[in-house]
């Protein structure tokens, strides 16, 4: 459909020294694509399957995609002394996404279906040809099945402090808290299934390390403390979470039954152990927990789409409406324990 999809990819930065112990520094990128599969390389699973019936002799099923990647970052660095200094950094990460009819299709979202030959079915003797109804009329298969639209936005505030005590002893410390605004809004034509919501869930952590160093020896102890918290509702009856069929069956508006969602959280320690045993030859060890959460949910077409957080409802022609996809606003953490024991030796 066109020769060259579209690229563009900025980055500036700025810094500037206030006084000598205090700097500022500001930046930004801007990141820009607007191209498909068919543009860079062809898919011959797509190509083995549909052939050339696509109205763009490729598989228009999903569309025409536009993606944006926006951020912007000041960040503070203060030294208090010669050995003792802090940062403070605030940023904004912005991400949009988007899937639609391409530009100028006459078709458009809800008349690009197949056209059939109903005119030309027959043989010379006016005799119906066997499946000569499913013929499709030019280079057009489905049309769209998919469109939707992310716009997603990171606020991020984090600092972090490193303090040299003494020869032996280097402390660092931190914190990062992370407010999200995910704008989604996704239609599947082929699932009569849609999900429109914004969500602001947020996570963040808190640590603590100390460096030791010693003769024959260097140990790093931390903690970590890490949380989130979806800040969504949790429907409590899983059989009709959105009071939906019962409100149908009785002649009222939907009255779900919810509760709000639990922030997670976990403590995890952290230990490494580094011993050089002669000029060539080191042990080290470390230990570990790891804190890891489920995706919150991110732009997806029909089967595929995951996350802690999606709301999609199928609105079907005839029957109940029901949904399609829930995402699990109770799904626990992924706890991760970990052991490393090495000799390294020149």
């Amino acid at each position: 459909y066109r020769k060259n999809g579209s690229w563009f990819d900025g980055f500036a930065k700025l810094s500037y020294h206030a006084r000598a112990n205090l700097r500022v520094m500001l930046s930004g990128f801007y990141s820009l694509a607007n191209t498909n599969q068919g543009m860079e390389y062809m898919n011959t699973d797509w190509l083995g399957s549909y052939g050339m019936e696509n109205k763009y002799a490729y598989y228009d099923f999903s569309g025409y995609p536009e993606y944006q990647t926006q951020g912007q970052t000041v960040k503070v660095t203060h030294v208090l002394n010669a050995n003792n200094f802090y940062d403070l950094q605030l940023s904004r990460i912005y991400r949009y996404q988007s899937q639609s009819t391409f530009p100028d299709d006459p078709d458009g979202w809800e008349t690009g279906i197949p056209q059939y030959d109903r005119l030309r079915a027959v043989d010379a003797n006016g005799n119906s040809i066997p499946g000569g109804y499913n013929n499709l009329i030019g280079l057009h298969s489905s049309g769209y099945y998919y469109r939707g639209r992310d716009k997603n936005t990171d606020l991020t505030l984090s600092g972090d402090y490193t303090g040299q005590l003494n020869k032996s002893w280097q402390l660092k410390s931190g914190f990062d808290l992370t407010y999200y605004t995910i704008d989604r809004y996704q239609e599947a034509k082929a699932f009569a299934a849609i999900e429109q919501n914004i969500y602001h869930p947020y996570e963040g952590n808190l640590y603590f390390q100390n460096k030791l160093e010693f003769q024959g020896l260097i140990m790093n102890l931390g903690l970590r403390y890490d949380f989130y918290n979806p800040n969504d509702v949790i429907y409590l009856n899983l059989f009709d979470p959105f009071d939906l069929i019962a409100a149908q069956q009785e002649n009222r508006a939907p009255n779900p039954k919810t509760k709000p969602t639990s922030t997670y959280g976990q403590v995890s320690p952290r230990i490494g152990i580094s011993h050089p045993i002669s000029e060539k030859t080191v042990m080290h060890f470390s230990y570990g927990h790891f804190f890891q959460r489920a995706s919150f949910g991110d732009y997806g077409e029909g089967y595929d789409v995951t996350g802690i957080l999606n709301t999609y409802l199928t609105r079907p022609l005839f029957g109940d409406p029901a949904p399609y996809n829930l995402g699990n606003r109770e799904l626990k953490p992924r706890k991760t324990v970990a052991y490393e024991l090495g000799i390294e030796r020149n």
